[in-house]
């Protein structure tokens, strides 16, 4: 949904939905608008600051048997039903969408879905919640709530036969439970730099045993329908059209039409009266204007009548509604024009190639995927390509052969030179085709704007709005530009690239800044942060929403809504804190903020908003840590000038909506050590996905040996219908991914420090699990996991070593097979690690003790290698392009210097030999690459063979 707010003397409203037509509806004692889309797409809108309180999905709530019919949400009404605020959503089918067939006798079903949604006001949203839902013949627009003279209302509707039909409808509320609760509020000490007033410190130093705390327990709420009855007759040779409905003065005055009459009436304590019958034709829509003024829609025209009651005389006031002009300037010549699409133009793309049989030549796409394809020289329609059910996403030439990708699922051959269809294929078939080269490509998707800190807020045919504005991720833009400005600049190009960063800041302040309140701020914002005008606009993004408001002054900015005033306030100090980075602009930056946060209010005046301090406290845990930073600037600064009574309300309101995610963390603590729930697996799966936010509130390590411990426990031969081991290790590997260093601490504490020998094998089989899953996670960590498996085999401690030194050799035996950087001696018992510094550290597997570090190369290490009689290590660096050899057997004089390596035949700790090789681009690989890549192929002791990507190296040791 795309909406745009015009503000004016009778502050109007002009909206645009996207992409499809909606309905909107005004709720005017909420001050806010529902739109409803025909997908079935609800939105309920803020008319002060356009912003998105909630929305829903109406087919949801849908009670309709599965059927072939396509429903179309048409009609929107609101009523209030026993002291509750009912929203009535209806749909109608396709063939009730256009004038229904004209005689009784072709047995027209017609048939409309009615949802009732009760409407729920919280503390910062309104809610919608399902009461009822029904399928009632008749069509959708004659569908609506009625308050009768006693207060209770009806639900009247139509049938096709034409009869008037009402039903009593009431809304049963059971009474809400309460539980007194016994949480506690801790007394933390206030991190707020600026001074807090004294009616919230009182309310901060107040326990829980003054503030009582009720939990309302939610209540099945529910719509009660009667029987229906039937008022009266009002159409009778004929079915029924449309119906279309106003309340005047406690009376309901309605229009229905059929295929040649129309019928005014009047209803009232369950009783019909005709007003006034009119014989049309072609009568598409019928809509009431105010409470005596109607239009009729027709095909080709529009004629509004106003009732007159006191002097009826019949005669009826004509109105002919022509085109208007646009006033927009049209000053490009006309060269050619054609009506090829049945959807709107999405596309316009071409390959650029000299030669070809498309060389010149547009090609125009279709939102349903049909290409026209257009000579521009010469302004010539050459041939159209139809389309397919899913969307185009790319194009491919080869010579004289098009392929056209539709999605994921086919691929269309066309020949562009005798125009003929070849044949439909699978993707893999067609990217097998295309691996055989000579092929060129035009990607569709994200084609638009290809920087992904920019996007579009809907299809550019949706309207000249929608083109015009774009979506800019400016918590991305700002944080990419404080990290490259907090680099050391050591070369020209990277202080190139921080004064780039620099003009970006200001483009974006220059954007957001409101010029105009303060002429001292406005000199510090031309002078010293040389900041330019701006004429670009600056909206406000809420659900999906994005509204834009016409600029009226900077005065007027602020005194939209809190929301707004927050959001742009935010970004205002978020880019100038990253431009304080910058020692010549740290004053100037930081008397701006303070501007900003201090006195704009004072500038502004009596219609000034301050920003909301839900809205920031609701994007807290989600904000990375520069913008939580500013939001905590914004945030003190607002709350040091709320007012005691303000803050009262404010800590009142949301005292009974206290963050539960403690509670949530301890549920899911006790699910996952509970052997009998039936939602443990419910409790894996949310620890996997939302680790990032419990670990905040629980002991993260206990969460992983839980996990560990579950992913390993469950045996082969037993049968679980929740299958919880595959969940767990499947949560195990999410975890590794994403939380790699939190990760490893465990694995690796665990290893040499184990609760229990259990446990301890439970690790080492995660270990061997990830090293066959994912083991470009274990590569950077693998001197660390191979210390703690070496210690693992201590022979001081028999009991434990023999309970793990099965599952140690396997995973030994499982690094040494899939990482080149590690190698293990079998005679000797010597395993060789290599690190990423390019060290080499040795260790005695038969001891479990570390020997020695042999520290030769200076970059990272890609493989090493022991001869076959294991007195020779090979140790390679790609980034270097060496390879060393190191004696590493036993000497009479290592007894006597212990812990250190074995000398190399000359002074110093140099390698025995240093071997240097050129191989170009040969060498360039990435850490995980170097995986696969590299080999060695020892052909005697004292000669090995090194494969690298196809090149083969032999050297002599």
């Amino acid at each position: 949904m795309f909406l745009e707010l015009a503000f004016s003397k009778g502050e109007t409203i002009r909206f645009y939905e996207l992409p499809e037509p909606s309905v909107p509806y005004l709720l005017e004692e909420n001050d806010v608008m529902v739109a409803l889309q025909e997908s079935g797409h609800l939105s309920i809108y803020s008319l002060k600051d356009g912003g998105c309180f909630s929305t829903a999905f109406a087919p949801s709530y849908s009670s309709a048997p599965p059927s072939r019919d396509v429903w179309t949400w048409s009609s929107l009404r609101s009523a209030v039903v026993d002291e509750t605020s009912v929203l009535l959503v209806t749909a109608a089918t396709d063939s009730n969408t256009s004038a229904a067939t004209p005689d009784k006798e072709e047995n027209s079903t017609e048939k409309s879905q009615t949802i009732a949604l009760k409407l729920s006001t919280g503390p910062n949203a309104i809610s919608m919640d399902k009461l009822a839902a029904w399928v009632l013949e008749g069509p959708a627009h004659g569908i609506g709530i009625f308050k009768e003279s006693d207060n209770s209302s009806t639900l009247f509707s139509i049938s096709p036969e034409g009869h008037f039909l009402v039903r009593r409808i009431g809304v049963q509320e059971p009474p809400v439970e309460t539980a007194p609760s016994s949480a506690s509020v801790s007394d933390t000490d206030s991190t707020l730099h600026l001074a807090l007033p004294k009616s919230l410190k009182a309310i901060v130093s107040r326990s829980s045993e003054t503030l009582p705390l009720v939990q309302p327990t939610t209540p099945t709420i529910q719509a009660t329908v009667h029987e229906t009855l039937d008022v009266g007759n009002l159409i009778s040779d004929s079915t029924v059209s449309g119906l279309s409905t106003r309340n005047v003065d406690e009376k309901l005055l309605g229009i229905v039409w059929a295929h040649r009459e129309l019928i005014i009436f009047e209803y009232h304590a369950y009783s019909l009266r005709k007003l006034l019958k009119i014989d049309v034709s072609y009568l598409e829509d019928v809509e009431w204007l105010d409470n005596e003024t109607y239009a009729l829609s027709f095909p080709d025209r529009i004629e509004i009548y106003k009732l007159q009651f006191v002097n009826a005389d019949n005669d009826r006031i004509d109105q002919e509604l022509g085109p208007h002009p646009d006033s927009r300037y049209r000053t490009l010549e006309l060269c050619a024009g054609w009506i090829i699409f049945s959807t709107p133009l999405v596309k316009v793309v071409e390959f650029q190639d000299d030669t070809g049989p498309l060389r010149g030549c547009i090609l125009c796409i279709a939102q349903d995927g049909t290409i026209a394809v257009i000579a521009v020289d010469g302004f010539q329609f050459l041939y159209m390509i139809p389309g397919a059910p899913s969307p185009l996403t790319r194009i491919s030439l080869g010579e004289s052969n098009l392929v056209l990708t539709y999605g994921e699922s086919i691929a269309r051959l066309w020949d562009v030179q005798t125009k003929e269809f070849w044949r439909s294929m699978s993707i893999d078939k067609a990217e097998e085709m295309f691996s055989q080269g000579g092929w060129k490509a035009l990607d569709l998707v994200g084609a638009d704007i290809p920087l992904s800190q920019w996007s579009t807020v809907a299809p550019a045919f949706s309207g000249t709005d929608a083109a015009a504005t774009l979506d800019l991720s400016l918590d991305k833009v700002v944080t990419d530009c404080i990290s490259i400005t907090k680099t050391i600049s050591t070369s020209r190009d990277e202080v190139r690239n921080i004064l780039q960063a620099l003009e970006r800041l200001r483009l974006l302040l220059s954007i957001v800044i409101t010029p105009g309140l303060n002429g001292d701020v406005d000199s510090i914002c031309t002078g010293k942060l040389k900041l330019r005008p701006s004429t670009v606009g600056v909206g406000f993004t809420s659900h999906d929403t994005t509204t834009i408001y016409p600029v009226n002054g900077p005065h007027h900015i602020w005194s939209i809504s809190g929301n707004v005033s927050a959001a742009r306030m935010l970004a205002i100090v978020f880019i100038l804190r990253a431009m304080a980075l910058f020692e010549e602009l740290s004053e100037a930056a930081n008397t701006v903020i303070a501007f900003y946060t201090l006195s704009l209010s004072s500038c502004v005046g009596s219609q000034y908003a301050p920003p909301s301090l839900e809205w920031l406290g609701q994007r807290w845990f989600s904000a990375p840590p520069d913008l939580r930073a500013s939001m905590r600037v914004v945030f003190e600064a607002t709350l040091a000038q709320v007012a005691d009574q303000d803050a009262m309300k404010l800590a009142e309101k949301w005292q009974q909506h206290r963050c539960a995610l403690t509670d949530i963390t301890k549920s899911l603590t006790l699910y996952l050590h509970d052997e009998d729930s039936n939602h443990r697996v419910l409790a894996i799966d949310i620890c996997s996905k939302g680790f990032h936010v419990w670990q905040r509130y629980i002991d993260a390590m206990e969460i992983l040996r839980a996990l560990f411990s579950l992913a390993t426990g469950v045996r082969k031969d037993s049968i679980s219908v929740q299958n919880v081991a595959a969940q767990a290790r499947t949560a195990v590997l999410t975890l590794a991914t994403n939380h790699t260093a939190l990760f490893m601490s465990t694995l690796c504490l665990d290893v040499l420090n184990p609760p229990s020998l259990e446990h301890r094998r439970s690790v080492m089989q995660i270990i061997a699990f990830l090293i066959r899953k994912r083991r470009h996670i274990l590569q950077p960590n693998l001197p660390r996991l191979m210390e703690a498996v070496v210690k693992s085999l201590d022979p001081n401690s028999n009991a434990n070593r023999e309970a793990v030194l099965d599952t140690a050799t396997e995973i030994m035996g499982f690094v040494v097979k899939h990482f080149p950087t590690v190698d293990f001696h079998m005679n000797t018992q010597r395993l060789a690690v290599g690190t990423s510094e390019g060290a080499v550290v040795m260790y005695d597997v038969k001891t479990a003790i570390r020997l020695y570090v042999l520290e030769g190369h200076k970059r990272q290490l890609a493989a090493c290698s022991f001869s076959p009689d294991g007195r020779r290590l090979v140790t390679l660096s790609l980034a270097e392009q060496t390879l060393l050899i190191w004696k590493v057997g036993t000497s009479f004089s290592s007894f006597f210097n212990p812990g250190a390596p074995p000398r190399q035949g000359h002074s110093g700790s140099e390698p025995f030999k240093t071997l240097e090789f050129h191989i170009g681009s040969e060498a360039e690989m990435t850490a995980e690459e170097t995986l696969d890549l590299v080999k060695f192929d020892w052909v005697a002791d004292r000669s090995v063979k090194v494969k690298i990507r196809d090149t083969i190296l032999t050297f002599s040791t």
